[in-house]
């Protein structure tokens, strides 16, 4: 790409940076972008988070073709962008297509398996790659496109063949195949350990696997023999060594050996989340500890699952009043902010405002960031604030149903303003971005790619008093 055309486009996002981030408190000069020459000319370029500390560019050519390619965290190009089409990294490999060709390829670059043969390729996952031969065949109305799975390891090799309609990994690293609509498991070797088929399978933890026979549902070893009998009309994973199952529409729990846990049927109940279940019998919510005894009592009309060791829990105070309150562990009130409803996810505090309507009927934009002790440390601003790194976090705006992020640090302080197609944290001192530029003279808008260095203070700075 022409280096004039780079100057141009970075005193822009320059200008667009500083002047936004001033108002935080930035000096001019602290947040710093650079853009990341993709190193072919193009009219437009795009990024994603291809994993593994790497990333994905596409660059737009001219007549509309794309180019693939991989750059780094300091926005280096490190695998040119020459592919027509390339995935995202898993378990080091990312599959490429140049040419008709495909292949898988390490970090460098360098082919390591040619997958050419198959017609579609999946990412690595636990050592295994899901891969679909098409088979044609000439009928009268045209051409009929059969598609044949199977599973390769990362040397290339079929463990499961491509026979099957369907294939994939459990979650233990275990195999499947669906044919003729039922499963069958199979060893990382691709052995068979099933002796029949089911209607579903899934891994559920503590060494188990549910599986459907029929109306009914169970759990198997990881040998395929039946380890807690099909009697379930409905059963779940295990957390915390407990599976939600149910039948006639009454829900219990069992431990690992198949025992109930408490002779309790609920009416309603969700999976056990930081050692708590919440559950339901007549008509009102509480939860239950792994033992089956009541940790918190049945006094709500609606509960959430613990996280972070908060809960969300409401009563209803009549037709139209709703009491919205947080809870610990014990069933006291944890924190009480003055907002409609709240929670935590990891160790992010957010409150929540009922939606009001805008320019075109509705206002997405209804989170605030909330200090631990409940204290509103923004304005309703957010679509989404998610999971901080180190003190910062990318948020989420919507104008007009168009998403735009930046980012915002543990104190309600916007480091980056929300006015970015994609922004992503690369640690705590570097931040990737892209953002739209609309050309004067034609109103072409056009994506580009930067690179910002983060200022020292990112982290800490502190935002000006809220203003209500």
């Amino acid at each position: 790409m022409k280096k004039r055309i780079l100057d141009v486009i970075l005193v822009v996002v320059l200008l667009v940076l500083v002047s936004a981030c001033g108002t935080g408190g930035a000096e001019p000069g602290e947040l710093k972008a650079e853009l990341v020459d993709p190193g072919i000319d193009c009219l437009s370029l795009r990024f994603e988070d291809a994993g593994e500390g790497l990333y994905l560019l596409e660059a737009v050519l001219a007549g509309g073709l794309s180019k693939f390619g991989f750059m780094d965290g300091t926005g280096s190009v490190v695998i040119p962008l020459i592919y027509d089409k390339a995935s995202i990294f898993t378990e080091g490999l990312a599959c490429v297509e140049l040419d008709g060709s495909k292949y898988f390829i390490d970090h460098s670059g360098s082919e390591m398996i040619d997958m050419s043969e198959y017609g579609y390729i999946a990412p690595f996952e636990l050592g295994f790659a899901m891969v679909t031969r098409i088979a044609t065949e000439e009928i009268d109305s045209g051409v009929r496109l059969t598609y044949y799975r199977g599973m390769i390891d990362t040397s290339g090799t079929e463990v499961i063949p491509c026979d099957y309609e369907e294939a994939g990994t459990l979650e233990n690293g275990m195999l499947w195949g669906k044919l003729d609509g039922k499963f069958a498991i199979f060893d990382n070797s691709g052995s068979r350990i099933t002796p029949r088929e089911y209607d579903y399978v899934s891994y559920a933890n503590e060494d188990l696997i549910i599986a459907q026979d029929g109306e009914k549902y169970g759990y198997l070893d990881l040998k395929g023999n039946v380890a807690i009998p099909f009697e379930y009309d409905m059963v779940g994973k295990f957390f915390d060594g407990c599976a939600l199952v149910a039948n006639d529409w009454l829900a219990s729990f069992i431990n690992t050996q198949g025992e109930k846990i408490t002779p309790i049927e609920f009416e309603a109940a969700e999976d056990f989340s930081e050692g708590l279940a919440a559950v339901s019998k007549d008509g009102m919510f509480g939860f239950i500890d792994t033992q089956g005894n009541t940790a918190v009592p049945f006094m709500y009309d609606e509960v959430w699952s613990f996280k972070g060791g908060v809960s969300i829990v409401l009563k209803r105070l009549g037709s139209t009043l709703t009491s919205v309150e947080t809870i610990d562990k014990y069933g006291e009130t944890a924190i009480m902010p003055n907002h409609r409803g709240y929670y935590k996810w990891k160790n992010t505090h957010v409150a929540y405002n009922e939606p009001e309507s805008g320019f075109n009927g509705v206002n997405f934009n209804i989170l605030a960031l909330l200090s631990d002790d409940g204290i509103r440390l923004t304005k309703f601003d957010y679509t989404e604030i998610f999971d901080f790194c180190d003190g910062i976090a990318v948020m989420e705006t919507a104008d007009d149903f168009s998403m735009f992020y930046g980012l915002i640090n543990q104190f309600g302080a916007e480091i980056i303003p929300a006015v970015n197609e994609r922004v992503v944290i690369v640690n705590n001192k570097t931040a990737a971005l892209q953002f739209e530029e609309t050309d004067p003279e034609t109103g072409t808008v056009r994506s580009w790619v930067a690179i910002v260095a983060l200022p020292g203070d990112a982290a800490t700075r502190r935002p000006p008093a809220l203003e209500e």
